[in-house]
């Protein structure tokens, strides 16, 4: 039985979301909400351990559609002492990622 891809409602302000792009899904945090469907989010990048992100030395903010959340309601684990973050929900996100991305890429 398949997953159900989550349905976003609304955006919260500094809530870390996981967004759907072509190549890969990334984290990043709610920085702005523009309205109900829009938000501005800030983005990690990966790091070479899967499920461990880090902030980028220059913010990648961008204008980000609730189509494209795939996963909310999560925090990262601070490891490294506050350079990298650890995603304990790596694995399930990433099985919504390939989920999301049959369907709509």
């Amino acid at each position: 039985m398949a997953t159900r891809l989550p349905q976003i409602e609304t955006f919260e302000l500094n809530e870390y979301v996981a967004v759907a792009y072509q190549d890969m899904w990334y984290p990043g945090c709610v920085v702005q909400t523009e309205s109900n469907d829009m938000a501005t989010v800030n983005f990690m990048t990966r790091c070479r351990k899967p499920g461990v992100f880090m902030w980028p030395s220059r913010e990648d903010e961008q204008l980000v559609s609730r189509d494209f959340v795939i996963q909310r309601g999560f925090v990262p684990e601070c490891v490294n002492n506050g350079r990298q973050w650890f995603f304990p929900l790596f694995s399930d996100i990433d099985k919504l990622y390939q989920q999301y991305k049959s369907v709509y890429f």
